[in-house]
């Protein structure tokens, strides 16, 4: 028995019924999916389905700021904005528009605020609301409210410390802003590192440098923490404050020299601690320094040259006056002496004062004369490898800079 279709089982009027109701649905249902979809990226054709879009007129004032013709086509933003809060009065976007609208206008300037303000309080992950209101606060000399926002934009969107960071470096060269941002630092932000290595590297104030090093709570016992204070102390002294760095050298955790001598553990009896005013040893490229114990008593600190290798074996810095002063080491030789193992102090300003291998007796000895103006110099244990052979290792010991 054949089976009748269902249009014969259904009254014509009935399925006309259906169609009446199952257009406009479905039409509804395609436009909130592209409202969802695409209210951001496309937000012109999303409107033109469905018109009560109110992410997708948030979306279109935003792209009208944007546009060359802003600020002629204020009117054309004041209607999305409004548009998009009449329906959601949760649009951040939205009202960051209306703002930047209203700072056009004269004596506009504390709506424009307000309306920041309320968008930062709907979420304070919008970053055009934070560096809009980090601007304003700049323009109105409120630092302390420029570095919350600053604080805020950071925390929020990682993606703006490329932006960010290089300003705030910039901007702590000034002290007074150095000292607002302490407070900040103190509890421990989630992008203080990423300052940190910054600053260690940009910082053009040795002056404040010292002012937010131990404001970043960093550890002298942490390697990775270590490593930026020895950097910062480096550049403390790169911009010609060797002796301020000394001092905060101590500050942080550092071993003062507490003899005559002029050298840091100048007889490695302990693991080396904050470079630069410690010992730094070499560790790739053919050149190995390491401390070990003495086979009689104390320790030394034994070197690997491998052939064809040169350069910088250890090294530290040393406060010096003008002056003269004896300077000494022993180094001894357990391989073949292929290689040369020569001791350096040169100024910080390039001024070498010193450079010699050992003698036949296995020392390194000579009175330096430290010139006017050099304040701190590098004493260093410097490598040329022999041409072809093994490694050659050397034992240094008992390294002094003592003044006359």
């Amino acid at each position: 028995m054949v089976q009748p279709s269902l249009t014969a089982r259904l009254p014509w009027w009935r399925i006309v019924s259906i169609l009446i109701l199952g257009v406009p649905l479905l039409w509804l249902s395609l436009a909130i999916s592209l409202d969802g979809i695409a209210a951001r990226s496309r937000p012109e054709q999303v409107l033109r389905w469905w018109p009560w879009s109110a992410r997708a007129a948030a979306a279109r004032s935003a792209a009208l700021i944007t546009d060359p013709a802003f600020p002629r086509n204020i009117a054309e933003v004041r209607a999305a904005a409004s548009a998009s809060l009449d329906r959601q009065a949760l649009s951040p976007v939205a009202a960051r528009s209306l703002a930047l609208a209203a700072a056009q206008r004269p004596n506009g300037l504390d709506r424009a605020q307000r309306l920041m303000r309320y968008g930062e309080a709907l979420t304070r992950h919008d970053l055009q609301t934070q560096l809009w209101l980090i601007e304003t606060s700049v323009q109105q000399g409120r630092i302390d409210q420029a570095l919350i926002h600053y604080d805020r934009a950071l925390r929020t969107s990682p993606d703006s410390r490329g932006l960010l960071l290089p300003i705030m470096v910039a901007a702590v060269n000034e002290p007074t802003i150095a000292r607002s941002l302490t407070g900040l630092l103190a509890a421990r932000p989630s992008w203080r590192y990423a300052f940190a290595d910054r600053l260690v590297v940009e910082g053009g104030n040795p002056e404040t440098i010292a002012i937010l090093l131990p404001a970043l709570g960093l550890s002298p016992n942490v390697e990775f923490d270590r490593r930026l204070i020895g950097n910062g102390l480096a550049r403390m002294v790169e911009l010609g404050s060797a002796r301020k760095a000394y001092a905060l050298y101590q500050r942080m955790g550092g071993q003062p020299i507490t003899t005559a001598n002029r050298v840091n553990n100048g007889n490695f009896a302990r693991d080396a601690g904050l470079r630069p005013f410690d010992w730094w040893m070499a560790t790739d490229n053919g050149l190995v320094a390491s401390r070990e114990p003495d086979e009689k008593q104390g320790y030394r600190m034994r070197v690997s040259i491998a052939a064809g290798a040169s350069g910088t074996l250890a090294r530290q810095l040393v406060l010096v006056e003008p002056g003269s002063y004896a300077l000494r080491a022993r180094v001894a030789g357990e391989t073949e002496e292929n290689s040369k193992v020569a001791l350096r102090l040169t100024c910080t300003g390039g001024t070498r004062l010193f450079d010699r291998p050992r003698d036949a007796n296995g020392i390194v000895t000579g009175t330096v004369t430290v010139p006017a103006g050099c304040d701190a110099a590098w004493l260093s244990f410097e490598a040329s490898g022999a041409l072809d052979g093994p490694p050659d290792d050397y034992l240094i010991q008992d390294v002094s800079l003592t003044r006359q």
